[in-house]
C-alpha cells in the first residue's frame, strides 16, 4: 500500500502543469475539425436598400453593411457559413463608404456616442446595439449577398 502511495505522488508531481492546463482547458479558437477560419456568419437581416450581415470571429460580433445588388459568378453568402471578409470599419477615422453610397453619423446621444450611421441620405439608418456592436462594417468583397 505505501509504494502505491509513493508511485502516485511521484506520478502526479513528474506532470508538468502547462501540460495537464492543456489537457484540461479546451482552445476556443478551434473546433473538433480545427482552428475556425474566418467569419461565421450567423444572421442575414434586409432593411430597405441594404442588407444587414451579422458575423461573428474570435467571440466578437460584427455587423456587415452591403447595398442590395445581384452579381453573377460568386458565392452566395448564408447563415452557418464561414467567410473571408475584407473588412474596413465606418467608425474609422481613414474610412470611406463604398462607391454610390453615402453614410454620416447620426445624432449623438449624450456621452454615449452615435447611434449609428444614415447609409444613404435618405433616412436608412444602421444602428449600434448597445454593448454587443460597437462598430459598422462594410466588407470590400461583397456585392450583395455575394462574396467576390
Amino acid at each position: 500500500m505505501r509504494l502505491l502511495l509513493v508511485l502516485l505522488v511521484n506520478l502526479l508531481l513528474s506532470c508538468k502543469p502547462s501540460e495537464m492546463a492543456s489537457a484540461t482547458v479546451p482552445n476556443p479558437e478551434s473546433s473538433p475539425a480545427g482552428p475556425v477560419e474566418g467569419y461565421r456568419v450567423t444572421r442575414v437581416d434586409s432593411l430597405n436598400s441594404v442588407y444587414l450581415i451579422y458575423a461573428k470571429k474570435n467571440n466578437v460580433t460584427y455587423k456587415i453593411v452591403s447595398d442590395k445588388a445581384k452579381s453573377a459568378h460568386c458565392t452566395a453568402i448564408k447563415a452557418g457559413q464561414n467567410y473571408n471578409f475584407d473588412l474596413t470599419s465606418l467608425y474609422s477615422s481613414t474610412a470611406k463608404a463604398p462607391a454610390g453610397t453615402r453614410y454620416v453619423p447620426t445624432a449623438m446621444a449624450g456621452n454615449l456616442g452615435s447611434k449609428g450611421i444614415d447609409w444613404d441620405g435618405k433616412g436608412t439608418i444602421i444602428t449600434l446595439e448597445g454593448d454587443s456592436i460597437r462598430d459598422i462594417f462594410f466588407a470590400k468583397n461583397v456585392v450583395g449577398l455575394c462574396l467576390k
